[in-house]
């Protein structure tokens, strides 16, 4: 008794859920644009590490220096 009246509640929850990652994936345009995402936050979190304990360097011209001359990707 109590999986028939679940049952309409967990259709809508699956549908939801479908729906929420296709737009997800559609917003995002696709497979590799994530990627950049990830690549960002990664390339902002160890630019610091370098920058302030070995270059003492807080302003970052180090950093944007490096990435003018030799691209981002």
């Amino acid at each position: 008794m109590l999986f028939k009246k679940s049952l309409p509640g967990l259709t809508i929850s699956f549908i939801v859920m479908v729906v929420i990652t296709v737009s997800s994936n559609l917003h995002w345009g696709g497979d590799k644009n994530w990627t950049g995402i990830v690549e960002a936050d990664a390339r902002g979190y160890y630019a610091y590490l370098p920058a302030v304990f070995i270059y003492h360097d807080l302003n970052f011209t180090r950093f944007f220096g490096a990435s003018s001359k030799y691209g981002t990707d």
